[in-house]
């Protein structure tokens, strides 16, 4: 018997039926989902730990990233860039940037921004189930 026989015959006829592609549409939607209600409720949490003036903003998409910009401190247009074509890049770089701003207002160490860039959903409800107290005042310059 040879490792891969030529004479093996299969019998699919190479259909598949519609309805395997809306249960795969149905479960990545979930899943989708799933994830957005983490990230959300994640960002709502951290709102309220930093004591932004509207957290509930972490449920509505364009708000909860003008809201991560004003947690973060920065100018809440740079939220414009998604709709620029090659904004998107320089978007992705000031959220990251954003992120980092809001670690380091909660007392954590700034390297932490690699979790929060690798693991983003599950790294923000980390943060905001783990983190108590009030955030630490930014320092712009050293003592």
């Amino acid at each position: 018997m040879y490792l891969f026989d030529s004479s093996f015959q299969t019998t699919y006829d190479g259909d598949v039926s519609p309805w395997v592609f809306v249960a795969i549409l149905c479960c990545s939607l979930v899943f989708v989902l799933i994830l957005y209600c983490i990230r959300a409720y994640a960002q709502y949490k951290i709102a309220q730990k930093l004591r932004d003036e509207s957290p509930a903003w972490a449920w509505i998409p364009i708000l909860s990233e003008i809201q991560k910009f004003r947690m973060a401190g920065m100018r809440a247009w740079y939220t414009v860039l998604i709709f620029v074509p090659l904004g998107n890049i320089a978007f992705v770089v000031l959220a990251t940037i954003a992120c980092y701003k809001i670690i380091i207002k909660l007392g954590l160490p700034g390297w932490q921004i690699i979790l929060m860039v690798l693991l983003a959903p599950f790294y923000y409800m980390y943060i905001a189930l783990t983190i108590d107290g009030d955030p630490l005042p930014i320092r712009m310059s050293p003592k």
